[in-house]
């Protein structure tokens, strides 16, 4: 006699066919000051800006099995590109920065595609502060 797992657990779509082999490095509130939007006061006071990146690298680096930093994708790195992008330019647009961010991650080798959420703190749209943002997800080939 057979017995088939259902795997229940998964979402539909995903039951009865194989999982393709992934790997993901997930950074999340990384917190930086910076000058974007498109009022000038934001210019000068500027705010505080909070990032998430889920950076999808190949499950075949050598560093999963060598545990050597030099074989995979250092997050060091990562962190140092994402914090020259926010606060060596000024954009308008939570928009225009997720792009500028997955632009120069997507210039690393080693990275598949990245998955970008910036939220900008704001006092003034709610009667108490929140954080608004926008995401944006892409690849090499989009």
């Amino acid at each position: 006699m057979l017995f088939f797992r259902t795997f229940s657990f998964l979402p539909k779509a995903a039951r009865g066919r194989a999982l393709n082999p992934s790997a993901q490095i997930v950074i999340r509130d990384f917190v930086v000051h910076a000058y974007h939007g498109v009022y000038a006061e934001e210019g000068v006071t500027g705010t505080s800006f909070r990032i998430h990146l889920v950076i999808d690298i190949s499950p075949d680096l050598p560093g999963f099995l060598t545990d050597a930093l030099d074989d995979t994708l250092n997050y060091e790195t990562v962190i140092s590109r994402v914090y020259a992008v926010v606060t060596q330019n000024r954009f308008h647009l939570l928009e225009r920065l997720c792009r500028a961010i997955c632009d120069d991650l997507l210039c690393l080798e080693r990275i598949l595609s990245v998955d970008v959420t910036v939220e900008k703190y704001l006092e003034t749209l709610t009667p108490s502060p929140q954080w608004f943002g926008v995401r944006l997800v892409r690849g090499r080939d989009r």
